[in-house]
């Protein structure tokens, strides 16, 4: 299955919005088994805490106000407002963001007032005030949209001068099997073998998913092209690592100049 591309959305009613609906649909019936990721998939809560470690390093101010751009289902978001962050959470699938509200519900009242959701895609302008925020988290939302520059640029519009930017952006796209085989590597067979219905129903998802970069309706990037589409849109990288499943992924810490 290849998920339409974004660019095939013109008239309401045509093609475009079936192709549209088609899209919401896979986003939302995802939201069903996402969180088995960071239920059973440890790359996935290690990646978590490393971005939480990456902002509290810079320094930010008690109650930052932090932007978190495709929240799927408030794994991050929550986290952070347990770290006593001002935090919204923004995301075009509406499934994702029941789950996320259900999740902040159930935070700690201090933590709870803390977060806000809205719906909103990164596909045009954000709904966003110019320098709201003092730093952005965007992880694996730029890759399914077809002008990730732009969403860039936008992230640059609504963070303060000076304001970080944590990224997660896939620079290459493992095979299921070594992602499977380095899970059991490294955490014991058991951990892929008890929770097998799980890793199955993330499998099909991540099938599609990898389908559409291999069409190149999805993109990854290298860490030279990362570097110059940050540059481009007015950010300073300051760290580049690799992170979640088999190193698969670059995660960026930048400074909007």
């Amino acid at each position: 299955m290849v998920l339409p591309s974004a660019a095939a959305r013109p008239a309401p009613g045509g093609a475009g919005a079936a192709a549209g609906r088609l899209r919401r649909f896979f986003w939302n019936a995802y939201a069903c088994v996402y969180d088995a990721l960071p239920k059973y998939y440890r790359p996935y809560g290690l990646q978590v805490e490393r971005v939480v470690e990456i902002i509290g390093s810079y320094g930010l101010p008690a109650e930052a106000r932090i932007l978190d751009a495709g929240c799927g289902t408030g794994n991050y978001l929550v986290r952070l407002c347990e770290h006593g962050y001002q935090v919204l959470g923004l995301d075009t699938a509406a499934h994702m963001l029941t789950q996320a509200r259900r999740k902040i519900d159930g935070l700690a009242r201090s933590a709870r007032r803390s977060a806000q959701l809205r719906q909103s895609s990164l596909e045009s302008a954000l709904p966003l005030a110019d320098r709201a925020f003092d730093c952005i988290v965007s992880i694996n939302a730029l890759y399914m949209i077809e002008h990730p520059q732009s969403a860039l640029r936008e992230f640059r519009r609504v963070l303060r001068p000076g304001g970080l930017l944590v990224l997660s952006h896939p620079c290459e796209i493992p095979p299921l099997s070594s992602i499977v085989a380095e899970h059991a590597r490294r955490y014991g067979t058991a951990s892929v073998v008890l929770p097998v219905g799980a890793f199955a129903a993330l499998g099909l998802f991540n099938w599609v998913i990898s389908r559409n970069f291999q069409t190149q309706d999805f993109h990854c990037w290298s860490a030279k092209e990362m570097q110059a589409r940050l540059r481009e849109a007015g950010f300073a990288v300051k760290g580049m690592e690799s992170a979640y499943a088999c190193g698969s992924n670059l995660l960026v810490c930048a400074v909007r100049d």
